[in-house]
């Protein structure tokens, strides 16, 4: 946030400005400052990249080249600059009304690729500075002792981090708790690499985290912002920001824009494979209601001292079926090893089994003793997660349903909104049955008296607890069973909670026969992501991408790759739209600020953009430019189980 001066000079008419540039030792102590030699300062800010900061610097170099006190800026031996040096640099605009500098921190760096350049009129020095960063990425330091390095499954990752800084020499830093908060399995470093190539692993354990040096040179491990801020501190609870640039600034220091829109980057609906796991052996696995009870091919004391991946599957029919939805989902896990004892017993009710015919595995960490042990269910062999644009508002909706394969395997049919039916009902469930009356419209009388082929339409509003797959109803005289089935015939289930269509059609002069059809449904009925890939239909306007491979392979578990999922539709719905802004240099801007740019055609409405990234020319006639991607109310909490109702 800019302090009250900071603001008020940015908005003057007329501006003189200056440079300084403090050299730091590496505990942060002001050695010396440079002011009066710098001809021209260019900063760059990325909030893509993890070296956030860099800046292009040229200053004039002392006439007398010999000198050897603290302001040579030769590389020599006894200079006490640059090599074990920090720089931090100040920008300034003078205070028209009390002739006093404000001053800006534009961060910390380290000294990079210098160059002397010297002619009959010039001797001029320009290096580039990389922000602290550099110190963990080999460019400047970073580099790790000649072996193999290795975080431990489940260790916890920001004591990790802080074990990594603390040996790089970065004392200054500030560590948030990510939603996976320990390491899902062994991380490991080769030989030759490097302490940002370990971070980096640490890191992407959790979608949409970062890393970053501030302009204080603190270290930061946190959520990527959003754009929103926190309006009550004791709940945490977020609401809308206020914008810092709005059009008082702009009608001060605007010069041009543009507005890109990439529709080739737009997807609506997102599909994410993680690693693929080669379990180190496949346990026997017995169903009993709700509980599965894994067998593994060993006694506990052959897992002493040892990290193990355990695979099993989920049996619903022939193994050579497709996968399918089981009858009860899967809430609880127990393991066991070869002589019956118990190992370990692990509640999934928040992520239960749910399909057949499918393999999954189990994270079993032994210590020294057979009572050292921890078991973290990851999910399929290889993790898998859907998202979808499932919000009506978003010009990128994926609309309605088009096609659906039920849970049972089989596809279902779709009503038209528009079909005449008789009445709506509403069916007593229990469990995966129905039942329901219809008499009153279809007695045995009315029965008898229509033709052969004549049909008895009802929309049926259902609340679905589990798939519903058969139904006790009331016709023409009498109660009987029904399988649910599709219009051809096939067992289906009902899967969600809405409107249904049912047909009664009169087969022979005795027979009756139901069939369900699905009312078309709205993606905004679905959550965002699941990690079920059978309970999600093919929608009108999708249009897929798949994420996998490289930085995909640190996804670990359906939990992450769930987190991923709904990150990446976050990303790729909606940064298809940036502005860039050319503009007098506001200097206290930073990336992750939200600014106010209203576009001449906007209806006067209030557009809200978050910077990404920033070029300002510190010069005489330096400007800056800013690239921003449209900000989305709607979409700031990713946690949320549905962005559309933000609940």
């Amino acid at each position: 946030m800019p302090t009250q001066l900071q603001y008020d000079t940015t908005l003057q008419p007329i501006r003189k400005i200056e440079c300084r540039i403090a050299v730091l030792d590496l505990d942060y102590n002001i050695l010396d400052e440079i002011s009066g030699r710098v001809n021209s300062i260019k900063l760059n800010i990325d909030a893509e990249s993890d070296i956030r900061r860099t800046a292009d610097i040229s200053m004039v170099l002392k006439g007398d080249v010999l000198d050897t006190n603290s302001n040579s800026f030769y590389w020599r031996v006894g200079n006490p600059y640059w090599f074990d040096k920090y720089l931090q640099i100040y920008v300034a605009i003078q205070d028209i009304q009390t002739d006093e500098f404000v001053w800006v921190n534009e961060g910390v760096y380290r000294i990079n690729s210098p160059t002397i350049s010297y002619n009959a009129t010039t001797n001029d020095l320009s290096f580039q500075a990389v922000d602290l960063m550099s110190q963990l990425t080999g460019m400047r330091d970073g580099y790790l002792e000649g072996m193999t390095y290795t975080v431990p499954a489940g260790s916890k990752i920001t004591g990790a981090i802080e074990g990594i800084l603390i040996e790089q020499g970065i004392s200054r830093y500030i560590l948030l708790d990510p939603p996976q908060k320990t390491t899902p399995q062994d991380i490991n470093i080769d030989i030759g690499g490097t302490a940002y190539d370990l971070l980096c692993q640490l890191r992407d354990i959790n979608s949409n985290w970062e890393m970053f040096f501030d302009v204080d040179g603190v270290f930061h491990f946190q959520q990527i912002p959003s754009g929103k801020v926190v309006t009550d501190p004791t709940t945490g609870e977020l609401g809308e920001p206020i914008p810092l640039v709005d059009h008082v600034i702009w009608d001060k220091t605007n010069v041009s824009y543009t507005l890109d829109t990439n529709f080739e980057e737009v997807k609506n609906c997102v599909e994410v494979l993680g690693k693929l796991h080669e379990p180190d052996e496949f346990g026997t696995s017995v169903i009993n209601g709700d509980t599965i009870t894994i067998t593994t091919t060993k006694v506990i004391n052959n897992y002493l001292n040892n990290n193990w991946v355990i695979g099993f599957g989920v049996t619903a029919g022939s193994p050579v079926d497709p996968p399918v939805a089981i009858a009860t989902p899967i809430t609880s896990i127990v393991l066991n090893d070869l002589g019956n004892n118990t190992i370990a017993s692990i509640d999934i009710s928040d992520t239960p089994i749910t399909n057949g015919n499918e393999y999954y595995c189990i994270k079993l960490v032994v210590g020294a003793t057979a009572s050292e042990v921890s078991a973290t269910y990851l999910g399929f062999v290889q993790p898998h997660a859907v998202a979808i644009e499932n919000n009506p508002e978003s010009p990128f909706y994926v609309g309605t349903a088009t096609e659906y394969t039920s849970q049972t395997g089989n596809v279902v049919d779709f009503a038209q909104e528009n079909e005449d039916f008789i009445t709506t009902v509403y069916p007593n469930v229990t469990g995966n049955s129905m039942s329901m009356n219809l008499s009153p419209w279809c007695t045995r009388s009315i029965f008898d008296s229509v033709p052969v082929g004549y049909s008895w339409q009802f929309r049926m509003a259902v609340n679905v607890t589990q798939p519903i797959i058969s139904m006790v109803v009331i016709i023409a005289g009498s109660t009987s069973t029904y399988n649910v089935r599709n219009l051809a015939g096939q067992n289906i289930s009902l899967d969600y909670s809405q409107n249904y269509m049912l047909i009664a059609k009169k087969t022979s002069s005795t027979a009756l026969t139901l069939s369900v059809a699905y009312y078309p449904m709205p993606a905004s009925n679905f959550p965002m992501s699941t990690t079920s890939y059978l309970d999600l239909p093919k929608f009108r306007n999708q249009v897929r991408y798949v994420c996998a491979g490289d930085e995909y392979d640190n996804i670990y578990s359906n939990d992450l790759a769930e987190q991923r999922a709904r990150y990446e539709i976050y990303l790729r719905s909606r940064l298809h739209d940036s502005i860039n802004i050319t503009t007098v240099p506001i200097y206290w801007l930073d990336v992750n600020n939200i600014i106010e740019y209203n576009l001449p055609n906007g209806n006067g409405q209030s557009d809200l953009w978050l910077v990404k990234s920033i070029n300002t020319d510190i010069s005489t006639e330096g400007t800056q430019s800013i690239n921003a991607i449209r900000y989305y109310p709607l979409y700031a909490d990713i946690t949320l189980p549905n962005l559309a109702t933000q609940e």
